[in-house]
């Protein structure tokens, strides 16, 4: 709340405090939440501090943790670090089921990061992790039906014993990844509970601007600093999150998907847009992480697995060229076929299909050759059910096939149906 690059991002009079008899302030004294919210969403395009993976997104604060001093012992090691109760994480994620209070839960919350583990605490003495508890799975499950994404860490003690919150079936569960693509040392694993990792090594973000200081050499900016930690990689999957959820509503509102997007079907583009391997080839999912590590960009594409059957059809593909190919050079040089490129501009396909025409009529002059099929009859499949993002394809015609002239297209479907025909792309085989 105290931070340059967050300042308008937040809605203010949503913000709530749940630990207010340890710690009576919404500020961040500790600078994590804040280093947290900036990974998640903090301003773009503002010539300050970082950008947030959603930059568009609003945020909400709900205070669940405290800064901890032991009353009993002031060498305590955890004195100073922020400390979760679980009474105050359970009525937190309740709230955003349900914000007003009113048993209309249609006004849930969209996304919630949990970047802590839930604590025990008793008359104020940290008594140690909580585990599994059924106060806060019932409030956990309560957020999830209530179609809220919960996303949290998956904790950094380099094991893989269950974490929570981050370990429950609700929960997206994040691990993190190093500035190698390894999994990260300190990051907590396991395929049967983890469901993807995301960077969190030596992270960039917002503190609140009382730690840099009076000294600051410039004040009126913004307070910057690395940090570590699942902690990290989880505001990372969060923010991806409500980018893919308002993706998924601007399909609907386009027509491309049947139903308003659901928290299932978010969280279902996460973990199957994930990479499984990373860019040297460790593979996430043999016992680090279930689905792999987080991709964006695949999380941004038409799932079959996630969106089922679309309802509109796809939009054709375009820009197709045809080239004659050959091998050898000099004298060697010979024609072994023809090489077809094009664009595919569709979300929603499932396949495409190519054909050529054999029959072919050419009129224009040498720069403006018109080709023209002579028949739809004389059109043939080349090849069908081509993957949708399949762009490219080698027509190995015979190299007898000499002064001949083709035709093509390429076609896009999915379940609706077939997508109207791209541009005709023709070629005249060399002669001998």
């Amino acid at each position: 709340r105290t931070s340059l690059d967050l300042d308008n991002k937040y809605l203010v009079a949503q913000e709530r405090n749940f630990v207010a008899s340890y710690e009576n302030t919404l500020e961040d004294i500790t600078g994590h939440g804040t280093h947290v919210a900036g990974i998640a969403a903090a301003e773009c395009d503002n010539n300050e501090g970082v950008a947030g993976v959603a930059c568009s997104a609003s945020l909400v604060s709900l205070k669940v943790c405290f800064r901890y001093e032991n009353p009993d012992d002031l060498f305590d090691p955890l004195n100073g670090a922020g400390v979760c109760p679980v009474s105050a994480v359970a009525d937190a994620i309740a709230h955003t089921a349900d914000p007003n209070g009113d048993g209309d839960m249609s006004d849930h919350f969209d996304v919630v990061n949990m970047s802590f583990g839930t604590d025990i605490v008793e008359n104020g003495v940290w008594q140690g992790l909580l585990g599994q508890s059924p106060t806060e799975e019932a409030a956990i499950n309560l957020a999830f039906d209530a179609g809220v994404v919960l996303v949290a860490a998956a904790g950094n003690d380099g094991i893989t014993q269950q974490f929570y919150p981050a370990a429950y079936d609700s929960v997206i569960a994040v691990g993190a990844t190093d500035e190698d693509d390894f999994k990260a040392s300190f990051s907590n694993y396991g395929a049967n509970w983890v469901s993807v990792g995301a960077p969190g090594n030596y992270i960039w973000s917002s503190l609140p601007n009382a730690l840099c200081g009076l000294n600051s050499s410039n004040p009126g900016s913004v307070c910057l600093g690395p940090n570590s930690g699942t902690s990290m990689a989880s505001p990372l999957v969060a923010g991806a999150a409500a980018v893919v959820l308002g993706y998924l509503r601007d399909e609907y509102a386009g027509g491309r998907l049947a139903q308003p997007p659901t928290n299932a079907q978010v969280r279902c583009h996460i973990e199957q847009g994930a990479d499984q391997s990373g860019v040297q080839g460790l593979d996430y999912s043999v016992s680090y992480f279930q689905y792999g590590r987080l991709n964006l960009a695949g999380s941004l594409q038409y799932i079959a697995a996630c969106d089922g059957s679309l309802n509109s059809l796809p939009a054709a593909p375009s820009g197709l060229t045809a080239a004659n190919s050959y091998i050898g050079k000099g004298r060697n040089k010979a024609f072994n076929g023809v090489h077809l490129t094009w664009t595919n501009n569709a979300n929603n396909a499932q396949t495409n299909l190519l054909q050529r025409c054999d029959n072919v009529a050419v009129s224009g002059r040498k720069r403006q050759r018109v080709y023209t099929c002579a028949s739809n009859t004389d059109w043939h499949t080349l090849s069908d059910g081509m993957a949708a993002n399949q762009s490219t394809y080698f027509d190995g015609v015979s190299s007898t096939s000499t002064s001949t002239t083709y035709l093509y297209r390429v076609q896009a479907s999915n379940s609706v149906g077939p997508s109207p025909w791209s541009n005709e792309a023709g070629i005249t085989t060399p002669a001998k």
